[in-house]
């Protein structure tokens, strides 16, 4: 059966996990980069300002809150789509600072940005059938992490009986 892995965005701990998302906290003593999680096309990239709260934490922010990244790959039906967020007073930054545009071509594990000290990132899997390849707790080093795997649809029966 074909696979296609994903590795994490970033450096960080694993804070959460569901059934469509993980979450990696970026320590302050981290690599603050951004790398691809996948090959693709870099299709969309959003900004959002706000606040969010958290159980965990409480960031009320006023600039560049929240950027989402979304990657097209050939193989999947949906983008890979993932956040950056960050902001002060919990965060010692606000800056997202990324050096790949809309349509640029990206390479899994490519450096595509930098958090210019930073905070939280979470990867949504958009509903596509994938396998987790990390636990909560787990150490990952952003561009070579794999944190899961996205099965292509050449086995369905294989993929119908596999869980999130």
């Amino acid at each position: 059966m074909k696979s296609i892995s994903i590795v994490s965005p970033v450096n960080g701990i694993v804070t959460d996990i569901d059934n469509d998302t993980i979450t990696i906290y970026i320590r302050p003593a981290d690599n603050h980069d951004i790398y691809s999680p996948i090959d693709g096309i870099l299709v969309d990239i959003l900004n959002y300002q706000g606040s969010w709260h958290r159980h965990i934490f409480y960031a009320d922010v006023n600039k560049n809150a929240r950027t989402t990244i979304s990657i097209k790959n050939q193989y999947l039906n949906k983008p890979i789509s993932f956040w950056l967020e960050v902001g002060r007073p919990k965060y010692i930054t606000d800056r997202i600072s990324l050096n790949k545009n809309i349509n640029d071509n990206i390479y899994q594990g490519e450096n595509i940005g930098e958090i210019v000290l930073g905070s939280l990132a979470e990867v949504h899997f958009n509903s596509i059938k994938h396998y987790k390849t990390i636990a909560k707790g787990s150490i990952l080093i952003g561009g070579q992490t794999l944190i899961a795997y996205v099965l292509l649809p050449s086995d369905k029966k294989k993929i119908r009986n596999m869980m999130y």
